[in-house]
């Protein structure tokens, strides 16, 4: 009975919430790629790289004020959302406050200590830019929760309207019209700021507008604040160190490096947004679910699931590592300019990095919400700990590379310790007999490129376009002609379905 219903329920909801995550994060993360490969243009690899060390020390902020209670909220505003819609509002409310308490704290001392940072990576002119992302902090924690407090729901559209289509589209919107006005790089800073102020504006609006949260009594703020930060702060630190696992190499960067690469290593990074969007568009859609999953103790469901989802997540990031492994020249003189083809192998080798990562699934939210925090917390940690340790050696020897490299065994430690911890607490590992049709698949394409390549010759524009255009057709005509699963054929139906009803 399970294999009949159960699959078919799973198909459709995860289909139909990933199709909506996709889009969104399509839209977000091509405009927020788009961004930044207008600002490395207009401002070059120099201030390019004082603007990347203000951004990374505002998302690094971001997720220490966040505490873990955007999977907090999550967890428990799941429970409440179709039974008590009081407790609902009251999950959000507490939350919500918190996390405003601690980014405004935040905000505060990097404003305070914004020259002292400056000074300490020997870059003067970077205080000025830190006061400038200062003034988003405290609203950049509420944003994370508001958007995690609609995926509770399991309703992705709100969440992916307000973190990826107002906040990039904004930001994208005021990037030109500071390029019109003729402003310098503090004036893009400034932009930046102002779109994250913009997206949590129009989160509390959604919140009061469509899910009826309302103000509620102080007492029961406090007595939920307890309960939540209880729950959360053991997911926080994991959530702390798995964040600082992807941005702490750019930080290390920018105290070794000059400005210049600095920003080289800042543009070259933007290809992880790539991959980590199409992780997190599984990962937010599949946290509730295991968290249902778990609640209800079918770890039937909970095993199609995973699997699922972390077949899907590799076989739509494999055409876009192979368009780096074929062509990271093109791609990088395309996208940034001739400025920034030094990037070309740190890039190959951070894309390299970010399959390793998204190859693992959604391996985090399965430990996390199934009681597993604990577990994920020390191997993040150790992660962590280690990613520190080959940045502080490889950096100064092998420069941008070995930041990169750096990356590549940090996340390949952390890929392994996931992997083993969910097939000992939770019996299965989340990979099928169809990875080795992917994995084949892989390989012909990558030989068919790499052939043509050496026999064609032509500029750097049209090279990364017949390479994107042949990794996928490739790519996914050999997945096709290999023979898809009934899984896939399943999911393929509702998202074919689903665009069809939207749009025809």
């Amino acid at each position: 009975m399970f294999e009949q219903i159960g699959k078919s329920e799973i198909q459709m909801k995860l289909a139909q919430g990933v199709f909506v995550n996709l889009s969104g994060k399509a839209f977000g993360r091509s405009a927020h790629i788009v961004g930044q490969v207008i600002l490395a243009r207009l401002v070059g690899p120099f201030n390019f790289g004082l603007y990347g060390i203000g951004w990374n020390i505002l998302r690094i902020a971001g997720i220490l004020a966040v505490l873990g209670l955007d999977s907090g909220v999550i967890h428990f505003a799941s429970r409440y959302w179709r039974k008590d819609k009081e407790k609902f509002s009251e999950t959000i409310v507490s939350a919500l406050l918190s996390v405003m308490v601690f980014g405004s704290f935040a905000g505060i001392v990097i404003f305070l200590l914004a020259y002292d940072i400056g000074l300490f990576f020997n870059k003067p002119q970077l205080g000025l830019v830190l006061r400038w992302f200062s003034i988003a902090f405290p609203v950049l924690a509420g944003v994370r929760v508001i958007a995690s407090s609609t995926r509770a729901t399991m309703d992705m559209r709100y969440a992916n309207l307000i973190e990826e289509i107002i906040q990039p589209g904004t930001n994208l919107l005021l990037i030109g019209l500071v390029f019109i006005l003729g402003g310098e790089l503090t004036g893009y800073v400034a932009a930046s700021s102002t779109s994250i102020i913009l997206s949590f504006i129009a989160g509390i609006i959604i919140l009061k507008a469509v899910y009826k949260v309302k103000a509620v009594q102080w007492v029961k703020i406090w007595d939920l604040q307890k309960t939540l930060i209880t729950y959360s702060l053991p997911i926080a630190l994991p959530a702390i160190f798995g964040t600082l696992i992807i941005l702490i190499d750019r930080i290390f960067v920018g105290y070794f490096l000059p400005e210049f690469e600095t920003g080289i290593y800042q543009s070259v990074s933007l290809i992880s947004v790539l991959f980590i969007a199409i992780l997190s568009s599984f990962k937010s859609m599949v946290a509730p679910m295991i968290a249902e999953c778990f609640h209800l103790n079918n770890l039937k469901e909970l095993e199609l699931t995973m699997r699922t989802s972390t077949r899907w997540v590799f076989n739509l990031c494999l055409p876009l590592f192979l368009i780096i492994l074929v062509a990271p020249e093109a791609f990088m003189t395309t996208l940034f300019g001739e400025a920034y083809l030094i990037g070309s192998q740190t890039l190959l080798i951070l894309t390299l990095a970010q399959l390793i990562n998204v190859g693992k699934g959604p391996i985090d939210q399965l430990l996390i919400m199934t009681g597993n925090q604990k577990v994920w917390f020390k191997i993040t940690f150790t992660a962590f700990i280690g990613n520190i340790a080959a940045n502080w050696i490889f950096i100064p020897i092998y420069g941008l590379t070995g930041a990169a490299f750096a990356n590549a065994i940090t996340f390949a430690g952390l890929s392994a310790g996931g992997l083993y911890f969910s097939n000992r607490r939770l019996g299965f590992l989340p990979f099928d007999r169809y990875w080795v049709r992917s994995l084949l698949a892989a390989i012909v394409t990558a030989t068919i490129l790499i052939t043509a390549k050496l026999v064609f010759h032509i500029s750097a524009g049209l090279e990364l376009l017949a390479v994107i255009i042949l990794s996928v057709s490739l790519f996914y005509g050999f997945l096709v002609w290999a023979g898809l699963s009934e899984d896939d054929k399943s999911i393929l139906n509702v998202v074919i379905g689903t665009i069809k009803k939207k749009f025809l």
